[in-house]
């Protein structure tokens, strides 16, 4: 099992503002939103093409230093398809069996009905869900604190509890 994904740098972008989070940019985007902030990512790139088990090990070698509290799926577009889908799934269930306080946030241009009905296993496993495309039309920020915020007011941010996913932002 492999996909196309570049790790990012350690950030202080995080939804916990006492924390670091890596970035994990997938590559492949069929949104192509006007303006988006990665276009470099919307082709799909095996030139960065990554097992599953190499990544595990790079992350989990990242996360074993306990400065790491939160790992961000982003692109390009995470869901591209139910073959990545089913990659980030196995992924975040390996590296919760290693690592369990860590979360996983996971941003796509899909609006949340559409991640319920054709991925719900990845809900499953996330914590935070930051659904919504890149919208030039709904211009604004929306923030959580200084360190992190949506980009346009038409995307939303979720978070799982024990009764299911809550709008936060």
């Amino acid at each position: 099992m492999k996909d196309s994904v570049i790790i990012g740098q350690v950030s202080p972008y995080s939804i916990d503002p006492n924390v670091f989070a890596v970035e994990l940019y997938f590559t492949g985007c069929h949104h192509r939103c006007k303006k988006c902030h990665n276009p470099d990512l919307w082709n799909y790139m095996p030139e960065h093409e990554k097992t599953l088990s190499s990544l595990v090990e790079r992350l989990s070698d990242i996360l074993s230093h306990g400065l790491v509290k939160e790992i961000h799926f982003l692109g390009g577009e995470p869901l591209l398809n139910m073959q990545r889908a089913l990659f980030i799934a196995e992924l975040i269930r390996q590296l919760k069996e290693r690592f369990p306080d860590v979360k996983f946030v996971l941003f796509t241009g899909f609006e949340m009905s559409h991640v319920e009905s054709l991925y719900p296993f990845v809900l499953d496993l996330v914590d935070y869900i930051k659904t919504g495309k890149y919208d030039v039309n709904c211009a604004g920020v929306k923030r959580l604190h200084d360190n992190f915020m949506l980009a346009t007011k038409n995307q939303k941010l979720w978070h799982k509890t024990k009764e299911g996913f809550h709008l936060v932002l």
